[in-house]
């Protein structure tokens, strides 16, 4: 017998040994299933008999619901019976084929679940089947549900998520898009991104409704930008549609390294495996790197338009990361010359958007040079973000130019001048008229009264938080006071370390701890504004600077006197038994905010609120902090808010170690 002859010999034996341990596990799960059903039915039977006996009695459940109910057959009853079963089958077909078993197992039990059911249908009076969790995921089960809910992890930025569930899938791409838009109020043009569970959850462009999870998937929202009236010379379509009018999200904490080309993604794969075998850099061409680093830029532009140089060196140093291949042998780092690369291509690509009339980067073209030498020098008064503004200067929305805007501000100013204003219209129009507002404030660099005059509306406690959330991308009132109450017992600490080594701030320590004790558990309660209160009132004096000149007191007659209301202050006006600590008072009668030497808001809100509305006031309008408080403001940016991560001074790097220990 030959070696082929021997080897289907043996296949067949082993194929039909398996054969046979299949066949014999599908009947024993027939069996077992036939089991069910047949005693399910008697069970039935005799309750039915039951019930004929005890109709009478039954009136109170005659709407209750009929269910299957699935009663448990002892194991020497099942055993039997599918002795009996393999019997019956054996002498029907002695060779029984897998999909055969399979049909008739599934026709035997759907037609003996829909009699039973028919039979339940037809005496809607019986009290004692009643539907129970077991019946009910039984009977979904059976049925299948075909309207399953849709749970979905919207993704707008960093700072905001939300979850949405809707009643079924969507018929289509468009619909989904419609729905979020009308759940989330979101009044702007997106496409969707999807997280695929098939590729370790990295995101995909969503083209068909077919393509989303179901039942549960997460989408992140990419607002597209419709370019009009531009010349789109220099710039690609894709590059266009794709750069967001406002930016939905910071400069992340892992750079993500966009997609190039077919051709370089084959380059580098094929690059990234020989440098894990033999560690030889690729040898890209010139085609190549263009590709690579025009794709950096543009990635690099959707989060900040004028980068530091660390963030240059964390996207380079990403790049060469994730493709090896690109290592500088000659580089300490391996990636200098690349960082180098990214800054000069930056510089080209704000170019080519400052000659389309790009908002951002335009606001600085036409400086001097050797066919202007007139004009402004070409690195002075520089417009760009400073305080790590998202949205410094966005673009218009799309279909709106100067004149449409103009006319929402005018119907936003005559909504102002009502009695009873439309609150949720006044924010409709503030939010359109965003990129309007920061164009004119942020090019202009108008006086606080003429702002008052043109934008009424921004001098809201409301607004003023939405206002900061737009440039920002982030919520003032909850990250401050999270950081601020997460810190306060190490801050409170440090007072007390402070009290008896300050010879200069240490009689204000003292003050400050012993009005916090007095009132900070007042009338049983913990007193959570007596304590922010505190901390604020001594966090300039562990960064050695004098607050008398921004956080004032006064009396109601003292508000004419001399001094009173100059430059940028917080002003409490107090009645004759406030308590006041380390000179900031805890219960005012109303705090005023002034700025450019007026008072331009009065409200009663705590003293603590009212340095957030100035935080926010200063964001807002463009201004500057004041110098009398500048580290403290910049300390509560840079570490209570976490904006910019930027080098600290010297003193406000110590007292962040010393808050971390």
């Amino acid at each position: 017998m030959s070696k082929i002859e021997l080897l289907r010999e043996f296949l067949n034996q082993k194929l039909t040994v398996a054969a046979e341990e299949i066949f014999g596990v599908v009947e024993k799960t027939i069996a077992e299933y036939l089991v069910d059903v047949f005693r399910t039915k008697e069970e039935n039977e005799r309750l039915r008999g039951l019930l004929m006996v005890h109709r009478g009695e039954s009136d109170c459940h005659q709407q209750a619901e009929a269910a299957i109910t699935l009663v448990q057959v002892a194991p020497e009853q099942q055993q039997s019976c599918s002795q009996e079963w393999g019997l019956h089958l054996r002498r029907e077909d002695p060779e029984p084929t897998m999909s055969q078993c399979k049909e008739e197992d599934d026709t035997y039990w759907i037609s003996e679940v829909e009699e039973h059911i028919q039979m339940l249908e037809s005496d809607p009076k019986d009290p004692d089947q009643v539907s129970t969790p077991e019946d009910f995921t039984f009977q979904m089960e059976t049925e299948g549900s075909v309207n399953e809910a849709i749970k979905l992890k919207v993704i707008l930025n960093d700072n905001r998520i939300e979850k949405v569930i809707l009643p079924s899938q969507p018929d289509s791409l468009n619909e989904l898009i419609s729905t979020l838009k009308e759940k989330l109020h979101l009044n702007l043009d997106f496409r969707l991104l999807y997280e695929d569970p098939h590729f370790n959850n990295e995101l995909f462009n969503l083209e068909t409704i077919e393509d989303l999870p179901s039942p549960r998937a997460t989408v992140k929202v990419l607002r597209i930008r419709h370019a009009t009236n531009l010349d789109l010379t220099g710039l690609s379509a894709t590059e266009l549609q794709d750069a967001p009018p406002e930016r939905l999200g910071r400069w992340p904490e892992v750079f993500v390294i966009p997609t190039f080309s077919m051709e370089v993604e084959f380059a580098l794969r094929e690059g990234n495996c020989a440098y894990l075998r033999h560690e030889t850099v690729l040898k890209i061409t010139r085609d190549q790197k263009h590709n690579i680093l025009d794709r950096m830029a543009w990635t690099i532009f959707n989060f900040k338009a004028y980068p530091s140089d660390r963030q240059f060196a964390k996207a380079a140093e990403t790049l060469v990361t994730k493709h090896p291949c690109l290592k500088e042998p000659g580089s300490k780092t391996g990636c200098d010359g690349w960082k180098n690369s990214l800054k000069f291509k930056m510089g080209n690509y704000r170019q080519k958007l400052r000659r389309v009339g790009f908002p951002e980067v335009a606001v600085n073209g036409g400086r001097r040079s050797k066919h202007r030498p007139d004009n402004e020098h070409a690195r002075s008064n520089i417009k760009r973000a400073r305080r790590a503004e998202v949205n410094f200067l966005p673009n218009f929305p799309q279909g709106e130019n100067e004149a449409s805007l103009e006319k929402q501000r005018l119907e936003m100013v005559h909504e102002m001048t009502k009695e009873n204003r439309d609150l949720p219209l006044i924010n409709q129009h503030m939010q359109k008229t965003f990129a309007f507002r920061r164009q004119e404030i942020v090019k202009s660099s108008p006086s606080v009264e003429h702002l008052r005059t043109r934008w009424p509306a921004l001098f809201l406690e409301a607004q003023v938080h939405a206002e900061f959330q737009r440039i920002t991308n982030q919520s003032l009132q909850q990250t401050f006071y999270a950081a601020l109450d997460l810190h306060t017992p190490r801050l409170l600490t440090l007072f007390r370390e402070k009290e008896g080594k300050s010879t200069t701030h240490g009689g204000k320590f003292s003050s400050i701890l012993r009005v916090y004790n007095e009132q900070f558990t007042s009338q049983g309660e913990k007193n959570i504004t007596v304590a922010r209160s505190a901390v604020l009132a001594g966090l300039p004096l562990l960064l050695r600077e004098d607050s008398c000149d921004v956080f004032k007191i006064c009396e109601v007659g003292e508000l004419s006197n001399p001094g009173i209301l100059d430059g940028v202050s917080i002003l409490s006006v107090v009645g004759q038994h406030n308590e006041v600590v380390g000179g900031i008072p805890i219960r005012p009668a109303h705090v005023s905010i002034v700025l450019e030497d007026k008072i331009v808001m009065t409200n009663s809100c705590s003293w603590p609120d009212a340095l957030m509305v100035v935080f926010g006031l200063l964001y807002s309008l463009h201004l500057n902090y004041p110098k009398a408080l500048g580290s403290t403001f910049e300390f509560m940016q840079k570490v209570f808010l976490n904006l910019d991560d930027g080098k600290l001074k010297p003193k406000l790097l110590a007292l962040k170690n010393e808050l971390l220990v």
